[in-house]
């Protein structure tokens, strides 16, 4: 019988089992029952019987030799159904998935009174010194009055309606469920702490009324508070910290170790705010800090003297201090430089002890660029940087820079003599999963046996940090390297993409580094395995990754191909392409290393 349209095998589906040839039809991606973000496309894979002509939602979707398929398809907000049909030699199968796009299709009349009080600023405890802007506000209905009062105040002030975006319905959970849909508004506004704000926290009041009188209170879930003039000092405890630029943001200063002292400048939430200097500040988590008694000596260093020491495998600055300090380093490849930061310091070096002919510091200077930052300038003699160490003994900062390791020689290969870790990723949790099911952190693994192979037999000093299954954690991985003394460390992975995004035209091999000094090695490496995979560019990226961060070694990660899309799945299934991969990652190295040499 010929199938005439989708509608028709429908109804047959109706009356006949989907299951009457002993079939299969497969969704791998998205999981039943599961939330995506708001967008107007995505994907959907899994596999069928190879061969299948397949459709999802009237639309036909090519399936791979293999059996695994892959589309990216039109969506609509809320509950949303992929229909799948597959058809081979006249028998039929379907299957279907529900998941919900950008939340429930809840909506909201236009005349309700409504504050979404998940939107209400601020979230979490605030405290700032005097001058600091805070944004206070909510979102609402629109068309209505706004207004807050502060803290152990009766006044009233207006916000500001700014227009909004679409509801998401997660907003308004418990709350009434109404006929015609709008966009909330977003009332703000932005209010300079001063004596009005009083040491003691309090809760901001918010109201808004319609036109017809109704109106909605509400009291912020965050209290604001003044921070006292008296100064209070903070030190850090437990292990290295990370400062970020924001609560939960960036990075801004990297493992900064325990013992260092700052000036506490507020917090915001869970964490706390740090004076770095007259222009800098940065955040670390509330519990990685204990807060000094009233009367703490701020912490304040002057460098009279910076010392150079060269050895035969790395050169050292030593630059006393009074205190630990924060520290920032920056990290230069054309001019070859590294430069660093001490906040609370003032430069006071009349001179710095340095024997240029014996170390890979070409030359030294410091500045001071602003009151409280001391910087140091290190030009270096070496072309390439391969990696250094920041931290402290005692009150005096040490810089370990790693000079360019021996390797190769005479009718040997340029590995000879390197110590390498190669990181197979993944294993407690599985990474990626292919539409026929191939998992990630197996072929990871598979690679990384074969690159380490290669690399063996070119007289590489290599071990993985996983061999099979242990139970090895993303930042046990970078340990092993340090610990094994790692001149390189490759992470292997294959690639997935969020929700939203087009598979067809965002895929290909990619190579991610985080520290200047690796991006010469992720260079190379990208450009062998373009040549030897035949995939799409998808670029050397920078990635602020668990284990791209380490600054002792060079350290690359590796997205293979993309484990989602049916061809490249297939692909990483065949050894031959495997090798293919593990033979690219061996001669990017390689010709790294003719480039060091000159």
């Amino acid at each position: 019988m010929r199938i005439r349209s989708i509608s028709a095998i429908l109804v047959i589906f109706l009356v006949v089992s989907a299951n009457s040839y002993g079939g299969h039809l497969t969704i791998i991606y998205p999981r039943p029952n599961s939330y995506l973000p708001s967008v107007d496309s995505t994907f959907i894979f899994g596999n069928t019987d190879p061969g299948s002509t397949l459709f999802i939602n009237d639309q036909p979707i090519p399936v791979h030799e293999s059996g695994g398929f892959l589309a990216f398809l039109d969506v609509s907000d809320g509950e949303f159904i992929f229909r799948l049909v597959s058809i081979i030699a006249g028998d039929t199968i379907m299957t279907q998935r529900m998941v919900t796009i950008g939340g429930a299709d809840l909506k909201i009349d236009p005349d309700f009174t409504f504050i979404n009080p998940g939107s209400v600023i601020p979230f979490q405890d605030i405290q700032l010194p005097s001058g600091e802007i805070i944004e206070l506000g909510f979102n609402g209905t629109p068309h209505h009055f706004a207004f807050y009062c502060l803290p152990g105040d009766t006044t009233w002030f207006p916000l500001y309606e700014n227009p909004g975006q679409d509801i998401d319905s997660r907003e308004f959970a418990n709350e009434p469920v109404l006929t015609d849909s709008v966009h909330l508004s977003h009332y703000r506004h932005y209010f300079r702490i001063g004596n009005a704000v009083d040491t003691l926290a309090g809760a901001i009041r918010y109201k808004i009324c319609s036109i017809k009188g109704d109106s909605v209170l509400i009291n912020s879930r965050g209290k604001i508070s003044r921070l006292s003039d008296n100064v209070r000092v903070v030190e850090f405890t437990g292990n290295s910290q990370i400062v970020r630029t924001a609560p939960k943001a960036g990075y801004l200063l990297l493992y900064q170790p325990p013992g260092i002292r700052a000036v506490y400048d507020g917090f915001d939430g869970d964490f706390i705010r740090l004076e770095l200097s007259e222009t800098t500040t940065g955040f670390v988590p509330r519990d990685s800090v204990e807060i000094l008694p009233l009367g703490t000596e701020i912490p304040s260093s002057r460098v009279r003297t910076v010392f150079i020491e060269a050895k035969s495998d790395e050169s050292i600055v030593r630059i006393p201090l009074s205190f630990k300090h924060p520290y920032r380093i920056e990290q230069e490849l054309s001019p070859s430089r590294l430069t660093i930061y001490l906040y609370g310091v003032i430069g006071d070096a009349d001179w710095i002890k340095h024997i240029p002919s014996k170390s890979i510091i070409r030359a030294a200077e410091w500045a001071q660029p602003e009151n409280g930052v001391f910087r140091l300038t290190l030009e270096l003699s070496q072309g390439y940087q391969w990696g250094y160490e920041a931290g402290y003994s005692d009150t005096n900062f040490n810089l370990h820079i790693k000079k360019q390791p021996p390797f190769g020689g005479f009718l040997k290969s340029k590995v000879a003599g390197l110590r390498i870790v190669i990181d197979p990723g993944h294993c407690a949790d599985p990474g990626a999963v292919g539409p026929t099911g191939l998992v990630e952190r197996d072929v990871n693994l598979w690679i990384s046996h074969k690159l380490r192979k290669i690399l063996e037999k070119n007289g590489a000093k290599v071990i993985q940090t996983r061999y099979g299954f242990e139970p090895i954690s993303i930042y046990d991985r970078p340990k092993i390297a340090l610990d094994f003394d790692a001149d390189i460390l490759i992470s292997i992975h294959n690639n997935a993409l969020p929700d939203g995004v087009n598979p067809f035209t965002h895929n290909g091999v990619s190579t991610y580094y985080y520290h200047p000094q690796s991006k010469p090695l992720a260079d190379a490496i990208q450009n062998r395995m373009l040549e030897k995979t035949g995939l799409p560019d998808y670029g050397v990226q920078y990635g602020n990754l668990a284990l791209t961060r380490p600054s002792e070694l060079l350290a690359v990660l590796v997205e293979c191909a993309f484990i989602m899309i049916p061809q490249q799945e297939a692909m990483l299934r065949d050894k031959r392409f495997q090798q293919k991969c593990a033979e690219g990652i061996y001669q990017g190295i390689c010709d790294f290393l003719d480039h060091a040499e000159k």
